[in-house]
């Protein structure tokens, strides 16, 4: 499981794909366009 930084600005609808998601973050970030 991820952990996500509290003072992160991530929308939760991303948080909510980080969280649920199998795959790794690289892939999660690239499709979202956001750095990891």
């Amino acid at each position: 499981m991820y952990a996500i930084h509290l003072n992160a600005r991530t929308p939760p609808a991303v948080r909510f794909d980080i969280v649920h998601s199998r795959e790794p973050s690289d892939v999660l970030a690239r499709r979202r366009g956001i750095s990891h």
